[in-house]
């Protein structure tokens, strides 16, 4: 076997080409190779048998072998190891993807023995040593819930296995909506399946110990595409891995790619190589990805002939403000920002975003007059100027808010972007001068309208066409709520209905354009009881009826909280970078 330490590698394009650009959520700054193989690489971990944290564990095909980028050692052969894992320090339970069974490895001697499967015999049944048969079995982990236990991937019985390590029996875990299970990782409490047929699968236990499950990211056709997680589009999935908290990197290997999966805002996004803001050609493996492993930010991609390294860089927040000056006469200044864009802005202080490797950059675009002026606040220490400064909380996802200001003696809303904006008045012959400040708090709340129903969510998730159709409910009462904020407040078009299900309670938030300090604890009197009057007096609003088609009832109406009320006005902790609906899902969590 031959290995061959290289440096520095420059990705080289092979025949694909991009129909156009994406913004990077994550760009690493370093592409190195790591070690070159002979063979594709299917898995690694990091070697637990070695206590310095230097070394890989690798599974390829015909090969099991540590190494640590100079030196490598050959710990079994003959052995197809797609999938592997370390129950302890010595022993490693070995897929043997063409041998049809699982084997287990220890270290002292590194021969592997059989421990469940028929090796050499392919099939589709349970039973225990010597009985069971897998057809092609993939990946493996250590079940969560049961140490004793491990869970294997079986690829073309499209189904989930389980091994006891004990009375090495072989069952059948689950069998729906996979499609080539391959790698899977856990999150949580819950399981995540890489599909080679373009989607990934979430499976998780109830309380009662039953399995539930649903195609959560991804669709049933190939593609190549980013945005929230039930219109990404993949071509073969293989592995996972853990980036941060609620990121995760996959490995597409149809599109020689790597994604970012954020369960946070349930969105996937394109991940770029050579510090690229927006991904090109460059970000292409030169042949298809298929195994990953993250450690401490150091990212390995194991591809058909060698591993990859990957790094970010160690500079946080590059970006610097932006000046201009407004030409004698001008009222705005044409600005230059970070993205190439040009913009028009009129005086002010502007606070800008941008993220950069999922840190969010905060830079400042300030706008001044050329000429000079009189001192704001001789103006604003004048008592007979009685304006007072202003100040507003605009909406993330919104490009200004609504204020209500005074221009010419009358009172007029107008929109204003974030920033602090000069005001001038004339009042009594006088020029007053006031400031109205619109702000993005970091931390704050949005007020929701909330309803709770007891529904089964087994069938609230059954397929796509539930989902679809409580979707399409969702924003037909979303119209019936806007006529109860009516001038009070905004349901946007841009942020969605939402929902989760747990333990048979699925609870329904329909977000409006209010927010408050997260200081804040209830929603202002006022607007909550004309919202609730409103309410009281809508016929149709007074159930709030769904329709889960294969619920039973199919269609229900919303619960009664201790105030005999259906519908709830409750302020939700919110994010700070929510633009879209997509993002909308989890920013409340």
């Amino acid at each position: 076997m031959k290995f061959e330490k290289i440096l520095i590698f420059a990705v080289i394009a092979c025949g694909v080409k991009f129909t156009k650009d994406v913004e990077a959520r994550i760009s690493f700054q370093k592409f190195e190779v790591f070690l070159n193989t002979d063979y594709p690489v299917d898995h690694m971990e990091l070697d637990k048998y070695y206590d310095n944290c230097t070394h890989l564990l690798v599974g390829s095909w015909p090969h099991l072998f540590t190494t640590n980028g100079y030196s490598s050692s050959i710990l079994s052969t003959l052995i197809f190891a797609t999938g592997f894992t370390q129950v302890n320090k010595t022993h490693i339970v070995l897929v043997d993807h063409d041998g049809h069974c699982v084997r287990i490895l220890n270290r002292k001697d590194n021969v592997p023995h059989i421990l469940a499967g028929t090796c050499g015999s392919s099939g589709f049944s349970d039973g225990g040593f010597g009985e069971g048969t897998f057809n092609y079995p993939y990946g493996v982990v250590v079940d969560k819930r049961n140490p004793e236990r491990i869970l294997v991937t079986d690829m073309y019985n499209h189904a989930l296995r389980s091994v006891d390590l004990n009375t090495r029996m072989l069952s059948t875990v689950y069998k729906i909506r996979f499609s080539g299970p391959q790698g899977l990782i856990w999150v949580g409490d819950f399981l995540l399946v890489a599909n080679y047929h373009h989607y990934i699968t979430k499976i998780w236990w109830n309380k009662a110990g039953g399995v539930r499950s649903n195609k959560w990211i991804g669709s049933t056709t190939a593609g190549d595409r980013d945005g929230g997680f039930n219109i990404a589009k993949f071509q073969s999935l293989h592995e996972m891995t853990n980036f941060r908290s609620k990121l995760y990197l996959v490995t597409d290997y149809g599109n020689k790619k790597l994604k970012l999966l954020d369960l946070r805002k349930q969105v996937v996004d394109p991940v770029c190589f050579k510090g690229e803001d927006f991904c090109s050609s460059s970000s292409l493996f030169p042949s298809g990805p298929l195994s990953i492993l993250n450690i401490k930010e150091e990212v390995y991609v194991g591809t058909e002939n060698t591993i990859y390294k990957l790094s970010l860089s160690n500079l946080r927040c590059p970006y610097k403000n932006i000046s201009a000056t407004l030409a004698p006469g001008e009222t705005t200044a044409k600005v230059k920002l970070l993205d190439g864009y040009f913009v028009d802005f009129p005086e002010g202080v502007y606070k800008m975003k941008k993220m950069y490797n999922l840190e969010m950059c905060v830079y400042h675009v300030v706008v001044k007059r050329s000429e000079p002026k009189h001192h704001d606040s001789w103006f604003n220490l004048d008592p007979e100027c009685t304006y007072k400064n202003i100040t507003s909380f605009r909406s993330p996802h919104l490009l200004s808010v609504a204020v209500n200001v005074t221009i010419s003696g009358k009172s007029v809303w107008r929109g204003f972007p974030e920033g602090v904006f000069r005001m001038a008045e004339e009042y009594n012959s006088k020029t007053c001068i006031y400031h109205v400040h619109v702000e993005t708090p970091l931390n704050q709340k949005r007020l929701s309208f909330k309803a709770d129903y007891e529904a089964s969510c087994d069938a609230v998730d059954f397929n796509d066409y539930s989902r679809l159709m409580l979707r399409s409910i969702l924003k037909q009462r979303k119209q019936q709520l806007q006529s109860i904020c009516a001038q009070n407040c905004e349901l946007p078009v841009k942020i969605d209905p939402f929902y989760n299900c747990t333990n048979d309670v699925l609870t329904i938030h329909w977000p409006t354009d209010k927010l408050y300090p997260a200081t804040t604890s209830l929603p202002p009197a006022d607007l909550t009881n004309q919202l609730n009057q409103r309410l009281a007096q809508s016929a149709i609003l007074k159930s709030l009826e769904l329709y889960i088609p294969f619920n039973l009832p199919p269609l229900i109406s919303a619960k009664k909280n201790s105030e005999e009320k259906m519908i709830q006005l409750v302020l939700l902790p919110t994010c700070a970078d929510e633009s879209d609906a997509a993002q909308m899902n989890l920013c409340h969590s």
